[in-house]
């Protein structure tokens, strides 16, 4: 490797950084791009100055389900309709002080996940699974100021949102979505009586009667981070 710069690539934006193979630190199953080049890749910048500190979001979100009236949860909770598939939108702001803009960089933290023991008493399912519930069921568009700032899917479950902040009160929009499953939980099946007729009996729905809705939304908690 004489003569390459490690450094780390961003897999969804394609944005390099200086790899610090020394300090290497990873999220609860979180994985990486190490990549190994001529190109010299920037080091992450730490200013000199205050702190802003963390800011706890986790309370008072003015959620919007489709074809609903907003409602406020006071702190995150599941969505209380088990058997709804699909999106619902979290509001809020947060201010942010004119000499933290000037100096910080700005993290959007949706909290680490929950550790599940794989000997608690469930059978473990087929095929591979991560042994963590993620703070995001099951997954979100983040937007901060009405633009797009990023998704949120997958460890570690944070967006970084410096450029996109400005000095005093800043709109949070996050669109977290589902999946199918709580809906095919709720049942009955369709009726495929017509399919059938047409193409055949090439298909028998198996297990279906186990199928159990999930936790669905922003578990939390949500902080505002400046690094």
């Amino acid at each position: 490797m004489k003569g390459l710069e490690p450094a780390w690539w961003d897999e969804l934006t394609a944005k390099p950084q200086h790899a610090d193979l020394l300090n290497l630190s990873l999220a609860p199953y979180e994985s990486r791009v190490l990549v190994f080049s001529k190109e010299h890749s920037p080091a992450p910048t730490i200013s000199a100055g205050p702190r802003y500190g963390t800011v706890d979001l986790s309370s008072d979100w003015k959620v919007t389900f489709p074809n609903a009236s907003p409602e406020t949860f006071a702190a995150l909770h599941p969505w209380a309709d088990e058997f709804y598939s699909g999106t619902a939108a979290y509001e809020r702001h947060v201010h942010v002080p004119e000499a933290a803009v000037k100096i910080g960089k700005f993290f959007l933290t949706f909290g680490e996940g929950t550790p599940v023991d794989p000997n608690a008493g469930r059978r473990a399912p087929n095929g591979m699974r991560a042994w963590l519930e993620s703070p995001i069921r099951e997954a979100a568009q983040v937007y901060i100021n009405g633009k797009l700032a990023g998704a949120v899917w997958k460890p570690p479950y944070e967006l970084e949102v410096t450029g996109l902040l400005k000095a005093g009160e800043n709109s949070i929009r996050v669109i977290v979505a589902n999946t199918a499953l709580n809906l095919l939980a709720k049942g009955p099946l369709p009726d495929y009586k017509d399919l059938i007729a047409k193409y055949g009996d090439r298909f028998q729905p198996q297990d279906m009667q186990s199928v159990q809705s999930l936790p669905s939304g922003m578990m939390g908690p949500v902080r505002m981070v400046m690094k």
